[in-house]
């Protein structure tokens, strides 16, 4: 058969583990027996450890993806099923394009293949997603979580596998090193081996203890930067739900920020406040418990300490990204090591996250508000003026209610009214004030987290006069109109 196409190849990050079943020829047969294209081009992606193509049949592009051959059926039939009711729930993904005799997946010289639509967009590498686009990942797995909480996953991470035996696996894999003495990295696979065997063998029964209640949702099984298409610093989709499985889901919120930060790619570090923002942006869409919290670390350095991946492909495969593959083992034991080290400073800063709020972190933008401070409180601008002058009046601590004011704190409020209202008197001509700590926002959220603070609207009997604007008071004498606008 005289094959008439272009075929290109694209380098990446990493390669697949196994060696297509493709060429010019059998991707014709296969496109057009199954869903009647006819392929004037492929191009082969890097994107990850499946074989991927981009195909373009002169009008439309697809996107072809080549299962490894150890997915199951059911695996891609659970993986369509997850897409449908994503995009059903509004996360934007795309759905397997059915084959002309209705079937979502195609089994072809031994491997399993699904089409997709292309979606046009920005695709990123291990190291190069923007880091201004994290906390919307962040965003985007809560958001998942909630569209996947009634689907019926398998489970990993049960309690089979976390009191299971993996000490044995490093024994074996030790004895296959040893086969490989020759080799140039001997040295360093053995120190790595030896190093997650030994921490491993000695601190397993403290692990386990943090997996007791946490929390397990439905989820992506394999999330991270490079499964993200974005356009204009946005995520337009996310991809590639084979690898979905019902979860701890602080395993997955913090291995999806450790593999896309820019600091743990490159220099196997975790930049504590950034990882605290990424899981409290999570935290704003799908709350965690304290438990949670707590576990997060263990839970996420006990299945690095358990996996081999990566120095047993290298020994025992013959992947066309050996090399990959062991730079990936080396750098996943760097984290390891990065993590125990840390494991109390992550822990810390996973708590703070149950004192922080909004009045705890404002911005140096938010700050430029401030008009008056004191060794308790501080005063701001309230960005929206409905009432001319109004402002806020916040404790610097975080504090629940008056109630828990000490003496010093009651002291120093008394005379921040004091001067507030004297300031809006003799500065703006305000007749009163009205002062109010109502608190009720915070208690919309299901883990309601309050901050003491009260407002202060000064109130004007006489219209008064501002840079040449005049402002009238039309409800003086009234409560005020939280629906008020502006004239």
């Amino acid at each position: 058969m005289n094959i008439s196409m272009t075929i290109l190849t694209e380098k990446g990050d990493i390669m697949a583990l196994e060696e297509t079943v493709l060429d010019g020829e059998n991707m014709t047969n296969l496109l057009k027996a199954n869903w009647d294209i006819s392929c004037t081009s492929y191009r082969k992606l890097a994107i990850g450890t499946a074989n991927c193509f981009t195909v373009n049949d002169g009008s439309n592009i697809y996107f072809l993806k080549e299962y490894q051959s150890y997915i199951e059926d059911c695996d891609i039939i659970r993986e369509a099923k997850i897409l449908e009711k994503l995009k059903n729930c509004g996360i934007p993904s795309t759905d397997f394009i059915e084959t002309v005799s209705g079937e979502k997946m195609v089994k072809y010289k031994g491997h399993r293949f699904v089409l997709q639509k292309y979606m046009s967009g920005q695709s990123y590498g291990y190291n190069d997603f923007p880091e201004e686009m994290i906390p919307q990942m962040a965003v985007m797995l809560a958001k998942i979580h909630i569209a996947l909480k009634d689907m019926e996953l398998p489970v990993d991470m049960d309690a089979a596998w976390v009191n299971g035996d993996a000490v044995s696996k490093y024994d074996n894999i030790l004895e296959v090193l040893e086969q490989h003495r020759e080799d140039s990295l001997y040295k360093q696979i053995k120190e790595d081996l030896l190093y997650k065997r030994t921490v491993l063998q000695k601190n397993q029964n403290i692990f386990r203890r943090y997996f007791e209640g946490i929390t397990y949702s439905p989820s992506h099984g394999d999330y991270q930067g490079c499964q993200i298409i974005g356009e204009n610093n946005r995520i337009k989709a996310v991809i590639d739900f084979t690898s979905a499985r019902k979860l701890p889901v602080v395993w997955e919120l913090m291995r999806s920020f450790v593999q896309t930060s820019h600091n743990s790619r490159n220099n196997a570090k975790i930049d504590l406040q950034d990882l605290r923002n990424y899981v409290k942006a999570y935290c704003e869409y799908f709350p965690l418990s304290d438990k949670d919290l707590n576990a997060m670390p263990y839970v996420y350095v006990f299945q690095l300490l358990r996996s081999t991946y990566g120095y047993k492909e290298y020994l025992l495969s013959d992947s066309e990204d050996r090399e990959g593959l062991i730079s990936f083992a080396f750098w996943r034991t760097k984290i390891c090591k990065e993590v125990l080290g840390h494991i109390d400073e992550i822990v810390e800063n996973m708590m703070k996250i149950r004192e922080e709020c909004d009045w705890c972190s404002l911005t140096d933008k938010q700050k430029k508000y401030l008009l008056i401070t004191t060794d308790f409180w501080s005063v701001y601008l309230a960005d929206e003026q409905d009432y001319v002058g109004r402002c806020v009046l916040v404790l610097k601590r975080h504090c629940g209610s008056l109630s828990e004011l000490t003496e010093k704190e009651w002291f120093d409020l008394r005379y921040v009214v004091r001067h507030v209202e004297s300031c809006f008197k003799s500065v703006l001509g305000a007749t009163m004030c009205n002062w109010s700590c109502l608190m009720n926002s915070f208690y919309k959220e299901s883990s309601p987290n309050p901050h003491l603070h009260l407002h202060v609207r000064p109130r004007f009997k006489n219209p008064i006069v501002i840079n040449g604007n005049q402002y009238v008071d039309e409800e003086f004498g009234h409560h005020y109109d939280r629906k008020k606008t502006q004239k």
